[in-house]
């Protein structure tokens, strides 16, 4: 699976890839996922967020996340942790 961030810099350049992306997700060639913020530390309160939600469902309620640590390269990371 190739993993691809897109980020946009001019809104004519989102206008016209967008409905590309939508078309793509629909057809299943792609997994076009929205977030409110691409920094390192919305970052972490995303994968937080999802993956405490999946174990907790995954395991009936058993295990629990606690701390997610989201590293961009190896001179910056941000913590997230309720």
């Amino acid at each position: 699976m190739v993993k691809t961030q897109l980020t946009m810099k001019r809104i004519e350049d989102y206008n016209k890839v967008l409905p590309v992306l939508e078309e793509m997700n629909e057809r299943g060639i792609i997994q076009l996922r929205w977030v409110e913020a691409t920094g390192a530390e919305k970052f972490s309160e995303f994968i937080y967020n999802k993956i405490n939600d999946f174990v907790h469902e995954e395991t009936e309620g058993r295990v629990r996340v606690t701390k997610v640590k989201f590293m961009e390269h190896g001179k910056n990371a941000a913590y997230y942790s309720e």
